[in-house]
């Protein structure tokens, strides 16, 4: 095995190390999907002009990757927690927390020196979970598509009207206006990325656990108050301003998650150069 290129060992050693867990993914997609068709039922009985409505695509990546509509805190309106949010943005970023820091106790020590360089090992690292990112949520759509087609839905991305009865949005865009195809593909992974890199990066402090927990609270959050400068909001697909009149803007999100990956590999490459590896 090349050890002199970083990258390519992490994609092998890597991939192969969250492999098996990427087995929780079926149950977790297949679960959603079913609880979405339970409650497109319950809103076709409730509203007629959806009865018989066919489910989409893009309906069940969104009921997947929506999240929740902003929050405000109310008496008469309790705080719906996003679970299937949670857990799917959850498992990401904790399949993608412990193998660079095993690595980096192991074999990582190794590839470093014959590497000749702490950088590369660090940037090797950074394109690993960007990789394994994309590559969960290219998994999660496959699983949505299967899903889709065991339901009879429609193979195409746009999201049917009703979707704002079942996120109970008020002041939205027109639904024959809403255009979230590339919301949908890739604020997710983006988002995720940026947060694993910047997990990667406090390990350099903390346990991982302790990692972990942080990335929990700032999702929490996230889904409590609904400001860009915490911006896993943008990995909310329903809070976009394709569909809410004042969501916020994809290209600002974009901005966001790149300035906060590169920050974080800035800042990471620095602090692992005077790392204590022994």
């Amino acid at each position: 095995m090349n050890r002199s290129n970083p990258f390519r060992f992490d994609l092998r050693n890597g991939i192969r190390f969250i492999a098996k867990k990427f087995l929780v993914l079926p149950l977790l997609v297949s679960l959603v999907c079913f609880e979405f068709m339970l409650r497109l039922r319950e809103t076709a009985s409730l509203n007629h002009q959806y009865a018989g409505a066919q489910p989409t695509l893009g309906d069940f990546a969104m009921y997947l990757f929506g999240g929740m509509k902003p929050y405000i805190p109310n008496p008469d309106e309790p705080f719906l927690f996003p679970v299937s949010w949670f857990l799917v943005f959850g498992i990401c970023l904790f399949l993608t927390l412990y193998y660079p820091v095993y690595d980096r106790d192991t074999f990582g020590k190794m590839v470093i020196v014959y590497s000749g360089s702490r950088t590369k090992w660090w940037t090797a690292k950074c394109a690993w979970i960007i990789v394994a990112t994309f590559l969960y949520f290219f998994l999660c759509w496959i699983l949505l598509l299967i899903n889709c087609l065991l339901y009879g839905g429609q193979f195409t991305l746009s999201v049917s009207p009703y979707m704002s009865d079942i996120f109970l949005l008020r002041e939205t865009i027109p639904p024959d206006q809403w255009n979230v195809c590339h919301v949908l593909l890739l604020m997710p992974p983006l988002i995720a990325s940026s947060f694993g890199i910047l997990q990667m990066l406090l390990t350099l402090w903390f346990r991982p656990i302790i990692c972990f927990l942080i990335s929990a609270i700032l999702m929490l959050a996230s889904a409590y108050f609904c400001v860009p400068v915490l911006i896993l909001n943008y990995a909310f697909c329903i809070r976009s301003n394709e569909i809410l009149v004042d969501g916020f803007s994809f290209p600002s999100g974009i901005v966001y998650a790149l300035a906060l990956s590169l920050l974080c590999m800035f800042i990471g490459r620095h602090r692992f150069r005077n790392f204590d590896l022994y």
